[in-house]
């Protein structure tokens, strides 16, 4: 098109609201008669529950409602669903540690909801649940991976012996223990990848309603259908019994693609209440129940020849998953490894992975969901290599890349590559850097007392992973352009690149196009956002609706201008017959 269309650089739509305050996030959300919901957390890691005595709490001025896992276990409130073991040669499938939305007989990390408190105000909850006698037996509490490894380790499962949940391979093993008997170099290397907290700007929240018939929930996630779907799961209704409505949202990063505890009580409570009850977490909560990230410790070796070219490479990781199976908990290391070999040819490797449960808050994705682990593995190995080697770091890549004429490639983990020239992007990267120049400039900031550094990473992401995406392209009677879009925005400009590419595609503006997303009675389907697939999937939908409109309208306006259909051209919003100024 012109001004707007695809790849122009514009100012994004959907800031103008953001910047100036007028963003509409869940906490922005009040419902008539609203009651709060304020959950009680264990202060305890690891223990069985000897008292949970709610009694006065239930008689405190302003509470409605107290809610237990027996209480939620009466009304048929099921658990979270979570993801069980991937497939793996060397453990048997096993079924998912899936979360109870309240403790039940047993606490198994510091922040896990034990009772769920409805009143008429925030505070009468928080003061109602000072009023909760609560107390557990304790047992030791293992947070570390090796520690709940031992052979002294207490039990967090019955179900799990030695709190190992399993464990996962990719490659050959004994080809690859061959190979690094005979190579000639070996590097090794001890990575830890934290544990982190996603502490997104806008925390996790919901508020819920219900009139008899239909459960309507505000939440801010990144995918509606999918979240619609897991509550339907927990609290025993029918997806189309279930509306949720996503606001605009204040960063995701993976954490508000899952369903957690708080949702489900906030749900059975305004459906066994009849008010609405909304429940907000503040930043405390935050880093006690959110979803954590990474929580990666591998032992990584390379073997290689004399020229430091790889030959094999041997990865173990212990990957914790927390107390519980969360959503996607044990497919992200296993999803990650599969990426171990990074950008490089080699053509031995094997990789385990042993899965660990701890007293800790159940971990899932995080901004990239296993493969920043995997990146961060290789190429500090290359980094090592190189050192020890005496090969300059771009010079030891430069060995090892895959090069053009490879691909398609397979990788030892069993990922194909359709295409790559790993090379040449690099020596790119190093000219816009000025790597040759550094020396240089380190020179002139030792002289001046002070320090400078330099450092180079190469990676390749599997992408867009999960499933397909609809969308929608809608034209309405007073000449708008709607589009129902499946995907769900938490900062990335969704509204802005979306509409230029039905801008470009359709020859209208920017401003005649509504995007609509987040809202299970608008929008018929979705797969949400995560693994980086709203562009590629999403946008590659899209791009195939805007074909297919078009194509309608070259035959409506085949039949306007009494013309075979392959006369009809399309440009710039304008149908016309080829070769004449007859347009439709």
């Amino acid at each position: 098109m012109g001004k707007f269309g695809t790849g122009q650089a514009i100012r994004r739509t959907e800031d103008q609201r953001f910047i100036t305050g007028d963003g509409r996030y869940t906490d922005d959300i009040s419902l008539p008669d609203q009651a709060y919901l304020y959950v009680l957390r264990s202060p305890y890691a690891h223990g069985t529950i000897t008292s949970l005595d709610v009694g006065e709490a239930r008689k405190a001025a302003g509470v409605i409602a107290v809610y237990t896992a027996q209480d939620l276990t009466a009304a048929g409130i099921g658990d979270i669903v979570g993801a069980g073991m991937p497939p793996s040669s060397l453990t048997d499938a096993r079924p998912a540690l899936q979360q109870p939305p309240l403790a039940r007989e047993c606490v198994r990390y510091v922040g896990e909801p034990v009772a769920g408190i409805v009143a008429d105000s925030l505070a009468a909850a928080r003061d109602a649940a000072e009023l909760i006698w609560f107390d557990v037996d304790e047992i030791d509490a293992m947070v570390m991976p090796a520690d709940a490894l031992r052979d002294t380790a207490s039990p967090i499962h019955d179900s799990v012996p030695g709190n190992s949940y399993g464990i996962l391979e990719y490659g050959d093993r004994d080809a690859t223990d061959k190979a690094f008997a005979d190579a000639a170099q070996t590097v090794d290397i001890d990575i830890i990848n934290n544990r982190l907290a996603p502490t997104a700007m806008e925390a996790r929240g919901c508020n819920i309603s219900y009139d008899g018939s239909k459960l309507t929930v505000y939440q801010g996630c990144q995918g509606v259908h999918v979240l619609r779907d897991r509550i339907a799961h927990s609290i025993n209704l029918e997806p189309a019994a279930i509306h949720v409505i996503s606001p605009d949202v204040g960063g995701a990063f993976g954490l508000k693609f899952f369903l957690q505890c708080e949702t489900i009580v906030a749900a059975h409570a305004a459906m066994d209440t009849g008010r609405p009850v909304k429940w907000i977490a503040d930043r405390n909560e935050s880093f006690l129940s959110d979803l954590h990230g990474r929580d990666h410790v591998s032992q990584a070796s390379l073997a290689l020849d004399d020229d430091g070219r790889m030959q094999a490479m041997r990865v173990s990781i212990t990957a914790n998953l927390g107390a519980y199976c969360s959503q996607a908990g044990p497919i992200i290391p296993w999803f990650g490894a599969c990426m171990t070999t990074g950008c490089y040819d080699v053509e031995k490797c094997y990789v385990d992975i042993r899965m660990v449960v701890t007293n800790t808050v159940p971990v899932d994705a995080y901004r990239g969901a296993g493969r920043p682990e995997a990146a961060y593995l290789i190429e500090r190995l290359m980094d090592k290599a190189a050192k020890q080697l005496g090969i300059a770091p771009d010079e030891m890549r430069r060995r090892n890349f895959i090069r053009p004429e490879q691909f398609p490639y397979k990788t030892p983990t069993g990922r194909v590559y359709d295409s790559g020239e790993y090379e040449k992007l690099m020596n790119a990267g190093l000219e816009r850097a000025d790597w040759s120049g550094f020396e240089s400039r380190r020179a002139d900031s030792t002289a001046r007392g002070m320090l400078r550094g330099i450092g180079m990473s190469y990676y390749v992401e599997i992408c867009s992973a999960m499933g397909g995406e609809d969308t929608h392209v809608r034209f309405e009677e007073n000449g708008r352009v709607t589009v129902l879009m499946g995907t769900q925005s938490s900062g990335q400009g969704h509204e802005t690149s979306f509409a230029q590419m039905v801008a470009a595609g359709l020859g209208i503006e920017m401003q005649q196009i509504d995007i609509v997303q987040g809202d299970t009675e608008r929008v018929p389907t979705g797969e949400g956002t995560g693994g980086s697939r709203s562009m590629v999937i999403g946008g590659s939908s899209l791009y195939l609706s805007v074909e297919k409109v078009i194509e309608h309208g070259r035959k409506m306006a085949a039949e306007i201008l009494e013309a075979a259909v392959v006369d009809v051209e399309f440009d710039d919003g304008i149908f016309r017959i080829a070769g004449t100024d007859r347009t439709a």
